[in-house]
């Protein structure tokens, strides 16, 4: 059976600006916003070959990139 090994990702749908919404993460987490948009946060520790990755995210709120959800978060696990 397959298994959840970590989080490969997290989207968040923004209800206003999103670029906005990414750099207050930015100036208040400490969150790096890559020039696409999003950030790469890495576990070091994790001994997969990918080193743990995870993507994260904001988006527009008119995005059909959740459809057919109407959730305003997405998570997505990375599995063995």
């Amino acid at each position: 059976m397959a298994r959840v090994t970590g989080i490969g990702g997290v989207f968040i749908k923004s209800t206003g600006d999103h670029k906005a919404l990414a750099a207050w993460y930015e100036q208040h987490l400490g969150i790096t916003i890559e020039s696409w948009g999003g950030a790469i946060l890495r576990w070091p520790e994790d001994t997969a070959d990918d080193k743990g990755l995870t993507v994260w995210s904001t988006a527009a709120p008119d995005t059909k990139w959740f459809a057919p959800s109407t959730a305003s978060f997405m998570i997505n696990y990375r599995v063995d």
